[in-house]
């Protein structure tokens, strides 16, 4: 396995041995001699051990990806290690308000260190509230939701109480939004919907992977560019032209970025690769890296 090298390792000619050669990401580091930023990655999947094989095989089938990793918890973090992640948000979704308690209690039960789990909630469980107030107590910042896999539309009114009970308890919302391998031709979290939710939650701390829409920038430069919220990486590198990438992070503003890979789905090399491909400052890259990340997060 090639990976990068943590920035602690300024051994110049150490850090030529561990990164893949006539690449971009190669030339970054000849011209630097290490790489100076950390990085927080806030998009990365894990599953229990007991379904993490199942979870994994299904997923990787649904949408066309390979995975880079077996999908368990102690593979996942083996895998950020040796990549020099720094810290990285752990997310999991509850497809079913049957599954809630146990996905909540496995982020729970793992949040801490480099770790930064978000709750495992479904926005229309009778007990979500109870959940929601547990994961709070346990120190989670955060919610993931998934409106295909999670069976809603983002904007419909019925899912608002949930929405308005994070935000009244500060706690971040982290949607998938837009085009889903799996569900081709839902539209429950494109732009017209969570462009009406940013919209309707003002001042809510709201995250958007995949730009919005990892399909095609259009949408994401129509409705959402501008407006108060942030949009993560993810996955984009594989879906996106980087001139396309670079023009919504123009629209919106670096400080509204955030580094992710939706791993084990992205790589977290070329997810890396790409932003140094995107010809950005090294102020608006630390920010995109880990800056706007910590603040968000309150770190």
């Amino acid at each position: 396995m090639i990976v990068f090298v943590p920035r602690e390792r300024v051994d110049f000619f150490d850090t030529l041995k561990c990164v893949p050669q006539g690449t971009h990401f190669f030339s970054s580091f000849l011209q630097k001699g290490r790489y100076s930023f950390m990085i927080i990655d806030f998009h990365v999947h894990a599953f229990p051990d007991r379904i993490a094989a199942h979870a994994i095989a299904a997923l990787a089938q649904n949408s066309g990806y390979e995975p880079q990793s077996d999908g368990t918890f102690s593979d996942t973090c083996a895998k950020m290690d040796a990549a020099g992640i720094d810290k990285f948000v752990l997310l999991n979704v509850a497809q079913t308000p049957a599954q809630q308690k146990n996905a909540n209690s496995f982020v729970i039960e793992h949040n801490g260190g480099k770790v930064i789990s978000f709750a495992s909630l479904h926005p229309l469980a009778e007990d979500v509230v109870y959940e929601l107030d547990r994961a709070k107590e346990a120190g989670l910042k955060g919610v993931k939701l998934h409106p295909e896999y999670q069976g809603f539309d983002m904007d419909d009114k019925a899912v608002y109480p949930f929405y308005e009970a994070c935000v009244k308890r500060d706690m971040i919302l982290l949607f998938h939004a837009g085009f889903d391998t799996a569900y081709p031709d839902s539209r429950r979290g494109y732009p017209d919907r969570s462009s009406k939710v940013v919209k309707d939650f003002q001042g809510a701390k709201i995250v958007l992977a995949h730009l919005g829409n990892c399909l095609d920038n259009q949408e994401t430069l129509e409705k959402l560019c501008g407006l108060d919220c942030w949009l993560d990486l993810s996955i984009c590198y594989k879906t996106m032209s980087t001139q396309k990438i670079k023009a919504v992070i123009n629209a919106h503003s670096a400080e509204k970025i955030l580094y992710g890979t939706d791993f084990p789905w992205g790589n977290i090399t070329d997810t890396v690769s790409m932003v140094e491909s995107l010809g950005l400052s090294d102020a608006d890259k630390e920010k995109i890296y880990h800056k706007n990340a910590e603040e968000l997060l309150g770190l």
